[in-house]
């Protein structure tokens, strides 16, 4: 990692970022491992390693801005900007009959048209 870049990976290195000192996405590089993989599975492990690298950013901002009051604010606001990476919920499967796999309709309004 540079000072003006982050790099993160995850899922064994199948994804892999870098963001730039502003925590805008620089570069993404995909394995031949997603190939199987569902894409809202692979947005998700875009999203999170994104996440990591920009967490990466923040932090080493932290660390160089040293005891400046103005410098540790802008510093503190990249952290918060770039909340600490948490992995994302694993979605929920839709709701299937079970007796012949066939998606539950739910008749319930679900929030304003």
């Amino acid at each position: 990692m540079s000072a003006r870049t982050a790099s993160a990976e995850v899922a064994g290195g199948a994804v892999r970022v870098t963001v730039t000192g502003g925590g805008t996405l620089r570069d993404l590089e995909l394995s031949d491992a997603v190939r199987g993989w569902e894409p809202a599975e692979i947005a998700r492990q875009v999203r999170q390693c994104v996440r990591e690298a920009q967490s990466s950013v923040a932090e080493a901002a932290v660390g160089r801005v040293g005891d400046h009051p103005a410098l540790a604010l802008v510093a503190e606001r990249m952290r918060d900007a770039f909340a600490e990476a948490t992995p994302e919920p694993e979605p929920e499967p839709e709701p299937t009959d079970e007796e012949f796999g066939i998606p539950v309709v739910i008749d319930e309004p679900r929030g304003k048209w």
